[in-house]
């Protein structure tokens, strides 16, 4: 389960989608959403250059499908970080229900604010 855990967090760092936990403080909610600006505007930016690259190099086989693959990562990566944006809340909500849904010990299902770590591991679980 540990290694599930990391390579989720590792997945997801760079698109910023894993939602702050519903105890973040304020601090941690504006520094998520800055990151979160600063790596969407880098993936409309790189996409740029992108595009036109597709359009300069139409004789060119090798450049022009380089150029089409990464615009069609970037794309990809710049609509589910809209999506997981906009679901932000429906994803928290839906990781803190799956400790409802488990039969586990009084001590973890009394938890105010649950740590990823433990919703994860119930999510492994199931």
């Amino acid at each position: 389960p540990v290694k599930v855990i990391n390579f989720t967090k590792i997945s997801v760092a760079l698109t910023c989608v894993w939602p702050p936990p519903p105890n973040a403080t304020k601090f941690d909610i504006i520094s998520f959403k800055i990151l979160w600006y600063m790596c969407y505007l880098s993936n409309i930016l790189l996409l740029l250059p992108l595009l036109s690259s597709i359009y300069e190099y139409l004789d060119d086989p090798v450049i022009l499908a380089k150029s089409v693959c990464l615009c069609c990562a970037v794309l990809q990566v710049t609509i589910k970080m809209m999506v997981c944006y906009i679901r932000q809340n429906c994803f928290q909500h839906w990781l803190i229900g799956e400790i409802d849904e488990v039969d586990l010990a009084p001590s973890i299902l009394q938890l105010t604010a649950p740590s990823p770590t433990v919703i994860l591991y119930i999510a492994i679980a199931k």
